[in-house]
């Protein structure tokens, strides 16, 4: 049967009318191009007011309309929301967003400077603050509080291909809120100029616009401190089973200070953590991940009542950073639970101990990278694909 002419060039107009609007959206509604390298970090969570300093002054423009430009310009501004609207120095402005950029220099917030420009955003809560930045500059921001900047330089160099490559994917899934990532170790660990190095930032140079790919996009590179001896697999880490992120022997960390660890707590730890306030009789693990990570835990106080947690739950109660994976074992001994592990973070991806290994053996950055990232390979990002 014939298509009329008329009819199938409408309904190849709708189908092309997403790939159109949508970049466009995102420009209008979070200040960035289609095909800007600019990524969105938040500073702060909502707060009522901040206080902000460029030492050669700063200009205020909204985020709406047509970025209509304030009139303000100013060396320190504070920052309130009272009554539902943002005021700058005193001033009410009539907009939910209010872009700060730098006449130049840096703006500085809470005793760091920071590239790129400022956000401020209304929401219920509060105001939040994004720095809007380039990408490679971010990374430079990023990799000396993500891994020793003292390191052999292909550890660092895979190092800043694995956290380009999260920073991208996370652009990608986050488009339609008002940041992409935050400024903590739950994103990726970062804290403006201040403590940017030479050697990380030659290492962000040396692989700028570098990513992984799998399937034509670029693949997320999650990374952790110490594997302990074996990855682990995506899939018992999150909900989903990522074919680039399964369990690899990586025996390259072994002897460093992280691959194993011990941690003993009373009874006043227990009882803050767990809320068991009966001491405990018993504790065993139930059952584990083929890599070793615990998966189900038993406790049992001297009252015969039974506790049973996720590895995941057990080690957010006790804190990431006391109980520094889930490849452990347990036991009681009196008041104690005595708990000895290997490795630290969750896991999955680049193990950044055992980079530092197999760049002290001769390995290259791309050997590092194909070895914890199977099946991927390098290409430059193209953030018009992405979407």
């Amino acid at each position: 049967m014939r298509i009329p002419f008329f009819l199938l060039a409408t309904a190849l107009l709708f189908c092309f009318l997403p790939l159109v609007a949508g970049p466009l959206y995102l420009e209008r509604k979070n200040g960035r191009s289609p095909s800007s390298n600019l990524i969105k970090v938040r500073l702060s969570r909502p707060v009522r007011a901040l206080l902000l300093r460029c030492s050669d002054g700063f200009s205020c423009f909204k985020l709406q309309n047509s970025r209509m430009r304030l009139g303000i310009e100013v060396t320190n501004l504070r920052v309130v929301l009272s009554n539902r609207r943002i005021y700058l120095d005193g001033r009410p402005i009539a907009a939910n967003a209010v872009l700060l950029r730098p006449v130049q220099g840096l703006i500085w917030f809470k005793k760091r400077s920071y590239r790129g420009d400022m956000m401020l955003i209304r929401e219920k809560s509060g105001i939040s603050l994004i720095n809007r930045i380039g990408i490679e500059s971010y990374l430079k921001g990023v990799l000396p509080h993500e891994i020793n900047h003292r390191w052999p330089i292909e550890a660092l160099k895979a190092q800043a291909v694995a956290a380009r490559s999260y920073a991208i994917v996370k652009m990608r899934e986050n488009g339609n809120r008002i940041y992409d990532l935050d400024n903590s170790a739950y994103s990726q660990v970062y804290k403006g100029s201040p403590g940017e190095k030479q050697s990380t930032s030659d290492a962000v140079e040396q692989t700028r616009g570098v990513v992984l790919q799998y399937g034509g996009k670029t693949a997320v590179g999650f990374f952790h401190a110490s594997c302990g001896g074996r990855t682990e697999a995506s899939g018992y880490v999150w909900s989903s089973s990522i074919p680039y992120l399964q369990s690899r022997r990586s025996p390259w960390c072994s002897g460093t200070k992280y691959f194993r660890w011990g941690v003993v707590l009373g009874r006043g730890q227990i009882s803050a953590s767990l809320g068991i306030r009966v001491p405990l009789a018993s504790a065993a693990v139930l059952s584990r991940t083929p890599s070793g990570r615990v998966r189900l835990l038993l406790l049992r106080d001297r009252n015969g009542r039974k506790y049973r947690y996720s590895g995941k739950a057990f080690r957010r109660k006790i804190g990431y950073n006391r109980l520094r994976s889930r490849w452990f074992r347990v036991r009681v001994r009196g008041p104690y639970l005595q708990i000895l592990g290997r490795g630290w973070g969750h896991g999955v991806g680049l193990c950044q101990w055992c980079a530092f290994g197999m760049a002290e053996k001769g390995f290259t950055a791309l050997q590092i990278l194909a070895y914890f990232y199977p099946g991927t390979e390098l290409g430059r990002y193209r953030l018009r694909t992405e979407w």
